[in-house]
């Protein structure tokens, strides 16, 4: 089963929180490498950077993060799924036909998941919502 990665799960696997153990066992049991989009990776630095200017993270451990998922993207350890044309045209059709609130951002995140076949990983309970109304494969974690 394929998988892609929301923002919300991404940065569980780097910054330990309550479900992260959740995360990284789907991972480990995963046969086939993550998902992730360009919108993946800007939108975990700047939850990264917000975590720095708010204290949550040191500048060291924020350094550390950032220098560890830089190299797990240079390893490839992480498959790219690319925002096309054909993402937006996917992401304004869910948007049209969504009757929540979903988002933008998370409207192209569920068109990249759509789109590459695979199932969302999210630790976002109305993406995953708006995901299953719009009936695009996801896990709620």
């Amino acid at each position: 089963m394929a998988i892609y990665l929301d923002t919300s799960v991404l940065v569980s696997v780097y910054v330990p929180e309550s479900h992260s153990s959740r995360i990284l066992k789907l991972l480990q049991q995963s046969k086939t490498r993550p998902h992730l989009s360009r919108l993946t990776e800007t939108e975990f630095f700047s939850t990264l950077a917000a975590k720095k200017r708010t204290k949550e993270l040191s500048p060291s451990e924020f350094n550390a993060i950032t220098e560890l998922f830089q190299r797990h993207i240079a390893e490839l350890q992480y498959d790219q799924a690319h925002i096309t044309d054909a993402t937006f045209e996917t992401a304004i059709e869910f948007l049209r036909r969504s009757k929540s609130n979903l988002r933008t951002l998370d409207a192209l995140h569920l068109a990249c998941s759509a789109n590459i076949k695979s199932t969302l990983i999210t630790a976002d309970k109305i993406l995953a919502k708006s995901a299953t109304e719009l009936g695009v494969a996801n896990q709620l974690i």
